[in-house]
């Protein structure tokens, strides 16, 4: 994998369980490389930093 697109919208879905952590794992560092805006959605992209 490359990059990480996510897209934020204003709505909860589920009990707020993490999905991309386990316990003893490290941290994943990313870079943002791009922010847009559309109305109440927030689209992010990063790039794995190391």
């Amino acid at each position: 994998m490359d990059e990480v697109l996510i897209h934020v919208a204003p709505v909860l879905i589920g009990d707020g369980i993490r999905l991309f952590s386990q316990k003893g794992m490290e941290p994943v560092k990313l870079e943002k490389t791009e922010v847009s805006e559309a109305g109440q959605i927030t689209n992010m992209r990063f790039r794995f930093a190391g």
